[in-house]
């Protein structure tokens, strides 16, 4: 996503906006020259971006027409209404916050990477808990699976060691000890 700013509204106070996400670029066509293809992308962006600004505008003006109708005491109503929605609004990014910074200490005390953390916060911590103590079971099973299959092979039969054969191991010990 792209990095936000702030707007100011028609009450006087500031709101987040983004800036639009980048295009996908198309290629060039055949039989134009890149600095044409550029122009043309430049003026299709420059009348997208003043269409939006149009737009936002006439909203801004719809809205503060709106509120020039209303009375003091309901202009105070809106007012508060945006406050409250802003103070909740915050309110949830904080506790995801937490709830993130949770979920990351309990990867790592699972020994799991922690750059999952933000897409396992789910909820409450119970819930988180719960996905990172199955994530880690399921983890340690698909690890012991991967060396139980590694390890299956043949075991070398019992007994396959013969001390008495010559020029074995135990003969070499034997005739050091002389």
């Amino acid at each position: 996503m792209a990095e936000g700013t702030l707007n100011p509204t028609p009450q006087g106070g500031t709101e987040p906006t983004t800036a639009p996400e980048p295009k996908v670029t198309k290629p060039i066509p055949q039989g134009k020259s890149t600095e044409d293809a550029v122009k043309e992308a430049v003026e299709a962006a420059k009348a997208e971006w003043e269409k939006d600004n149009a737009k936002k505008l006439e909203d801004a003006k719809s809205e503060g027409a709106r509120l020039a109708k209303l009375t003091a005491e309901q202009r105070r109503a809106e007012e508060d209404k945006l406050e409250r929605k802003a103070i909740e609004k915050e309110k949830a990014e904080i506790a995801k916050e937490r709830l993130t910074m949770y979920a990351e200490t309990e990867l790592t005390k699972a020994k799991l990477p922690t750059d999952i953390a933000e897409l396992i916060a789910i909820e409450s911590r119970e819930n988180t808990k719960k996905i990172i103590d199955a994530l880690k079971k399921t983890v340690d099973e698909g690890i012991q699976a991967g060396v139980t299959e590694r390890l299956k092979g043949k075991t070398p039969p019992l007994g396959s060691f013969q001390p008495t054969e010559p020029g074995s191991f135990m003969d070499v010990i034997r005739e050091n000890q002389r």
